[in-house]
């Protein structure tokens, strides 16, 4: 038998590439939009309630506590026709005792247990106040649990 001879493959140099230009042009990106500015209906229309449930000290998940109440108040909100605000508490304990970011944490769980109840997230207004609005003294437990909370506003429904 004949057996072929080796073949040595002959070398490939690359050719060589030349970008081509590329014109950018600038996007605008967009922003995320900020909650709308809070609803406050007249005072003699204006109904304050406090969410009937609780936080943990550092946390911003809404416990209900209150079972009856909550559903008081969710029938409330749905006989009401205006928007609704929640603003978020705190107290001056915790990682970040000024941070309005855990306030607004809160009222945003609160809105989330809303919307799984059926209100349209866009008629929420969420808030964060901070430290600023306190109700009890930072200086007890109880006090530090009372300002730990949110207050949801909306328009009272009229009756004829």
């Amino acid at each position: 038998p004949i057996e072929p001879a080796p073949v040595e493959p002959a070398p490939i140099e690359p050719a060589p590439i030349e970008p081509a230009p590329v014109e950018v042009e600038p996007v605008e990106v967009a922003q995320a939009e900020p909650d709308p500015t809070p609803f406050l209906p007249p005072p003699d229309l204006r109904k304050q309630t406090p969410f009937p449930g609780t936080f943990a000290p550092d946390g911003h998940l809404a416990t209900i506590e209150e079972a009856e109440a909550w559903v008081s108040l969710v029938k409330a909100l749905k006989s009401s026709t205006g928007p609704i605000s929640l603003v978020g508490h705190t107290d001056v304990e915790g990682q970040h005792p000024t941070d309005r970011d855990n306030a607004w944490l809160r009222a945003d769980s609160v809105r989330a247990l809303l919307v799984i109840q059926g209100f349209n997230r866009d008629r929420i207004a969420v808030l964060g106040a901070g430290t600023t609005q306190p109700l009890g003294s930072n200086a007890t437990a109880e006090g530090r649990s009372q300002n730990r909370r949110v207050q949801v506003l909306y328009t009272q429904a009229q009756t004829d």
